[in-house]
């Protein structure tokens, strides 16, 4: 796993430009975690956006807010991004599980609660969007 963080100020950078656009592209997120080369997050689209806009504009924004702190330029995250759309309650449930236990399973931290870089703790404490 490739590490472009030098410091914590980046991840927290990846993290604010989740919630950067959610008004102007109407969209929510529901779980997320930022890793050391990418992210993860459960969007849900309210508008006429796509998740390609919605995507594009994220990584950008992150992209020059990291790389600024870096003194450095160029592509930061993999190419594209992976969609999936959830279907029921359960897979939702799972797949929040997945997103919040992907530093635990990258030998990143023990658990999850100590990977301050997502919206586990938001989940434990009931300060999350839940889906319309």
């Amino acid at each position: 796993m490739r590490n472009f963080f030098s410091s914590a100020k980046m991840p927290r950078s990846s993290a604010r430009g989740l919630f950067d656009f959610r008004t102007e592209l109407k969209y929510a997120i529901y779980a997320w975690v930022v890793m050391p080369d990418h992210l993860h997050a459960i969007i849900g689209l309210k508008g006429d956006k796509t998740i390609s806009r919605v995507m594009n504009r994220i990584k950008g924004v992150a992209s020059r807010k990291i790389n600024l702190l870096r003194h450095k330029e160029g592509s930061l995250w993999q190419e594209g991004y992976h969609d999936e759309i959830i279907r029921n309650e359960r897979q939702m449930n799972a797949t929040i599980n997945y997103i919040h236990d992907n530093p635990v399973a990258a030998g990143l931290v023990e658990s999850a609660d100590q990977w301050e870089f997502s919206s586990y703790k938001d989940y434990m404490e009931s300060r999350i969007e839940y889906p319309e």
